[in-house]
């Protein structure tokens, strides 16, 4: 008997797009009757018809642990009881070579009752399974998880559908479907018992698509594509078939096992994600160039400031001590039109040559779609989202805001992607955190986050400072987050109107010199909205707004940065991150 070598633990996923084991079993006799080649590969040995408790022992069917599984459990003597098996983690050895590698599968085992001639037959079908997440090296591949290792909830297969066609009559008509064929499709069993399964295609069904199946059937080879079908009721969806043939002891292809999935949610995500791969591309270009541009610039490695008779912008960049590489933090700052301001602030895990690269492709990206497209700071974040990392080891926090001038004030629309909030002052000096209404500033990390970003409005009277930072400036030795917050909120408070001189009073506040080099690298953003400092009107108090008691995601490290001066009738950008 060859080794047996135990697969690397795993949690597993079922594998949707692969090709699935398939047979038909003869529920009276307890013997597989017809099997693809991927059923006859897991028990090579076995000759058609066979008992079906010796292709499982063929198989070496057992639990998810390598275990003998129980007679209550097994699926096998289930099937024979008329039990349905809707899904079940198993295990099976394959052989290669000298050794013999066990495999997770997910197996369906479904009675085929209510089709005329077929109530003595049994379906089963064995899924591939894919492992995910690594357990401790010592575990087996199912320990500490039984026969509960996947659960449909958790494989998002329960809506998957199976059909039984008859390949031994013309036009190879259906003859049996399971009742998940009338969830997805609207068709009942016996509106479609007894026809080809073409009535799922439309007018924009792939030839081409159609024509490979045909083809693999004709072969007796199983196929997965996915196609447009429609609906009883005309609705399109993507549905990824599966089709098996099956043969019996003389070699004939007796039926065709078919397994549908409803992939319009797959693929309409996949859509999204290849617009958002397309607008990184064009963001990195757009990074590149104004790369390139604020090189010739030149400048302080430190102080940014530009200004307009609209807005004072002015920020400062402080690497942490004892850096490696590039690290995460960046800032933008750009005028979108006269009236509209794009803000932009980021902070990306570590402080190696991996972070960098990732920082220049969220930057560059979120500048894109700020500066290029129609659209608000929550949808921005939401298209990054789909092509940042997915882990916290390369979590990215963003806090994304467009602000437009309506008459002598300000609308400002934000989003927070785990960042820390902003802070704002009214033009009287109050100060207070913007809170958002629906969590802003609480909901996880670029990458980490599923579903709708939230986003909030609030209104600025001219006159008032927005400051928004990295959590650099909040880490001191020996003091919390909650420290640090109340610290910058006073620190805001009691500063200077000018943006540039209220930037270097928050460094001087917060990260003092005698303190030694900051623990992270720290960004400062300021924005005076409205006239230079001297000329701002009085008796304008700050608006009501959602406030503070915000604790923000301690997250990243950071960078070092750039400044592109605004020009006569020109738009202008200010944008800091380090450059190795």
């Amino acid at each position: 008997m060859p080794e047996v070598v135990e697969d690397v633990p795993y949690l597993a996923r079922v594998l949707g797009d692969a090709p699935a084991a398939a047979m038909l079993v003869d529920l009276h006799r307890g013997e597989v009757v017809s099997a693809d080649d991927l059923a006859r590969q897991l028990a090579p040995d076995l000759a058609l018809p066979s008992p079906l408790q010796q292709w499982a022992a063929a198989a070496r069917l057992q639990d998810a642990g390598g275990d003998d599984l129980a007679d209550g459990d097994h699926p096998f003597r289930r099937l024979l009881r008329g039990e349905p098996v809707t899904g079940q983690v198993v295990s099976v050895a394959r052989t290669t070579g000298s050794a013999s590698l066990r495999e997770l599968r997910w197996v369906v085992a479904l009675p085929l009752g209510g089709a005329p001639g077929l109530t003595h037959l049994g379906l089963v079908v064995l899924f591939s399974v894919r492992p995910d997440a690594p357990q401790g090296p010592h575990e087996s591949p199912g320990e500490g998880h039984g026969p509960d290792l996947l659960s449909p909830g958790s494989v998002l297969l329960d809506a998957l559908s199976y059909t039984v066609a008859d390949a031994r009559t013309p036009d190879t008509p259906l003859v049996w479907t399971s009742p998940g064929f009338t969830t997805v499709t609207g068709y009942e069993a016996e509106d479609v018992r007894g026809r080809n399964c073409r009535f799922l295609q439309g007018p924009e069904t792939s030839a081409d698509a159609v024509d490979r199946l045909r083809s693999a059937v004709q072969g007796s080879t199983a196929v997965v594509e996915t196609l447009l079908n429609y609906t009883r009721d005309g609705r399109p969806f993507w549905n990824q078939v599966t089709l098996n043939p099956v043969v019996d002891a003389a070699g004939t292809t007796t039926h065709v096992v078919g397994v549908q999935n409803d992939v319009s949610g797959r693929r309409a995500a996949e859509r999204s994600r290849d617009a958002a791969l397309v607008a990184a591309r064009e963001a990195q270009a757009l990074a590149a160039r104004a790369e390139s541009r604020l090189d010739a610039l030149g400048g302080s490695p430190q102080d940014y400031s530009t200004a307009t008779s609209r807005v004072q912008v002015a920020a400062r960049y402080l690497p942490a001590g004892e850096t490696l590489g590039t690290g995460g933090d960046f800032f933008d700052v750009h005028e979108l039109s006269t009236d509209r301001v794009s803000v932009a602030i980021g902070d990306i895990l570590g402080h190696d040559v991996r972070p960098g690269t990732a920082i220049t492709q969220v930057q560059g990206m979120i500048t894109a779609l700020a500066m290029g497209r129609d659209l608000g700071p929550a949808a921005i974040l939401e298209k990054v989202d789909l092509v940042a990392g997915s882990s916290e080891d390369d979590a990215a926090t963003a806090w994304l805001a467009e602000m437009t001038r309506v008459e002598d004030d300000w609308l400002l629309r934000f989003s927070s992607a785990g960042h820390p909030p902003a802070a704002l002052r009214g033009p009287e000096g109050g100060c207070a955190f913007l809170a958002a209404t629906v969590g802003v500033g609480l909901e996880p990390p670029l990458g980490l986050h599923q579903g709708g970003r939230s986003e909030s409005v609030v209104e600025l009277v001219e006159g008032s400072t927005l400051v928004v930072f990295s959590d650099g400036l909040l880490k001191r030795r020996g003091t919390t987050v909650d420290t640090g917050l109340e610290r910058l909120l006073e620190a805001v408070s009691s500063g200077p109107t000018s943006a540039v001189a209220l930037c270097d009073h928050l460094v001087d506040q917060l990260v003092p010199p005698d303190d030694g080099p900051p623990e992270d690298d720290v960004v400062v953003l300021a924005i005076h909205l409205g006239p230079l400092p001297g000329t701002v009107p009085a008796g304008r108090p700050i608006p009501d707004v959602p406030t503070a008691g915000v604790t923000p995601v301690a997250l990243p490290p950071p960078e070092q940065p750039a400044l592109q001066e605004p020009r006569p009738g020109r738009r202008w950008s200010l944008r800091g991150r380090r450059r190795p």
